[in-house]
């Protein structure tokens, strides 16, 4: 089984102790080396149950005592694919014995069946130390199956990457941006026809302090009345690799996006192109193909600092074969030959 106590330092348990322990059903996993437990106002813990070859624990028989207090009532199930893996509480100021001196001693016990079907039984005793500490915010991380808004099909967005640096269990507030909104942590939705793109929010919350992310949705751009999408190709005559650029310069490469639809009078290939990169510029950022036309596309490094930099630029298209495509470009603020040093000490490939 699994303790998680933020910020705690486990003081060692007694020899007795360790030389009792003949199972994993419960394990200690974080935190490891900290000194404090963090009390703002709460200290979390967090218990796993082991299972397989560890033996299985019985969620319904786990039991929890903090300094002798009761404290089974505060703890709730956590669940992973529809089964109960451990359990977590926020203990509170009223049961802890704040100060880096004072140790606060938690016994956890769990019963269950070992491999074999023998009945078994693990307890930890575990003493930290708390201390008032002020709450640190969440940091909140949205993600999305794909960045264009493609209408009328379920896209799924994923919160859980989100993190508390105390390990607060965290609430999920998402704003679709369309008027409808979701607290799942992993909510699946579909979006309608829209004529721009769509910015989804994500809030996550440690009931303190709230931490904040966002992604775009790309709207896939419309042919005029009487056109048809045409075929998307994105090529460079070489990789969009930077020569060493010293910070207030600039340097310039180029790419060329075509429509390959070459059969089709009708074929219409409109091109919205973004970059993501602060020291990245594009020379155009949309395009209006006609059957077989083509056009090049000049991105300009500008580093206004020293070292590595990255950019992802992505095209989205009015296309039949591909709607989106996403690329890089690196480059290096500073002086060094060539296409400046390389991320790591050696080459990897």
């Amino acid at each position: 089984m699994t303790l998680l106590l933020c910020c705690a330092v486990f003081l060692p348990a007694p020899v007795s102790a360790a030389r009792a322990k003949t199972n994993q059903l419960l394990r200690v996993v974080e935190p490891a080396g900290r000194t404090v437990a963090s009390s703002h106002p709460f200290v979390n813990v967090e218990f796993r149950f082991g299972i397989g070859a560890e033996g299985t624990a019985d969620p319904a028989s786990f039991r929890a005592r903090l300094g002798g207090v009761n404290v089974t009532p505060l703890f709730a199930p956590m669940t992973e694919n529809g089964a109960v893996v451990g359990v977590r509480a926020a203990l509170g100021p009223a049961l802890l014995v704040p100060g880096s001196r004072r140790a606060n001693r938690l016994r956890a016990q769990v019963r269950g069946r070992s491999p074999k079907g023998r009945p078994i039984r693990d307890v930890d005793v575990l003493r930290f130390r708390a201390a008032d500490m002020p709450d640190e915010a969440p940091v909140a991380r949205a993600l999305a199956e794909s960045e264009v808004l493609l209408p009328d099909v379920p896209l799924q967005l994923d919160g859980t990457g989100s993190t508390d640096p105390e390990g607060d269990a965290l609430d999920y507030h998402w704003d679709f941006g369309d008027g409808t909104t979701s607290e799942d942590p992993k909510p699946v939705h579909i979006f309608k026809p829209s004529a721009g793109d769509v910015t989804v929010r994500l809030t996550v919350s440690d009931g303190q302090l709230d931490g904040h992310d966002q992604v775009t949705m790309l709207a896939v751009p419309a042919v005029p009345a009487g056109r048809t999408p045409g075929k998307l190709k994105v090529d460079a005559p070489a990789p969009l690799e930077f020569a060493a650029v010293p910070p207030g310069q600039s340097a310039s490469l180029s790419f060329t996006v075509s429509n390959t639809d070459t059969d089709t009078p009708t074929s219409d290939l409109i091109v919205r192109l973004g970059v993501n990169g602060a020291a990245f510029t594009l020379g155009t950022t949309r395009l209006d193909l006609g059957p077989g036309e083509s056009a090049p596309v000049t991105l300009t490094f500008a580093p206004t600092a020293s070292g590595h930099q990255a950019a992802e630029i992505t095209a989205v298209a009015s296309a039949t074969n591909q709607t989106s495509v996403h690329f890089l470009s690196h480059g290096y603020g500073g002086a060094a030959p060539g296409t400046g040093p390389l991320p790591v000490a050696e080459a990897v490939f």
